[in-house]
């Protein structure tokens, strides 16, 4: 399989996920899980990590590869003092909600 390969399957899993209202504007492959400039209050940047031989030789290819998901929204409309409550930890739309369900999309997978 190739990076380019692993990182589409990544990002075009996240947007079929209805749960995670993602689309294409707001996840996407990017450089360092940067935002795009014109980037919403969310966004999701699939990037590549790190690989490593497993122990390839002569007859075989054997490497392990890593992709990378970085999480940001923006938090101007929210005074410092509340960034936890009001974006960090809100329940269901908060930012660890929405990193633990993209974790338990993509481990293991």
């Amino acid at each position: 399989m190739s990076t380019l390969a692993l990182m589409t399957a990544v990002r075009d899993t996240l947007i079929a996920t209805p749960d995670l209202g993602l689309t294409k504007e707001i996840c996407d492959i990017s450089d360092r899980g940067m935002p795009t400039a014109m980037a919403a209050d969310l966004y999701v940047g699939v990037w590549y990590g790190y690989w490593r031989d497993k122990g390839s030789n002569g007859e075989c290819l054997h490497t392990e590869h890593w992709v990378n998901v970085t999480v940001s929204m923006r938090a101007t409309r929210v005074p410092l003092d509340r960034w936890g409550p009001e974006i960090i930890a809100k329940i269901k739309v908060g930012l660890l909600a929405k990193c633990e369900r993209i974790v338990s999309l993509i481990h293991m997978d």
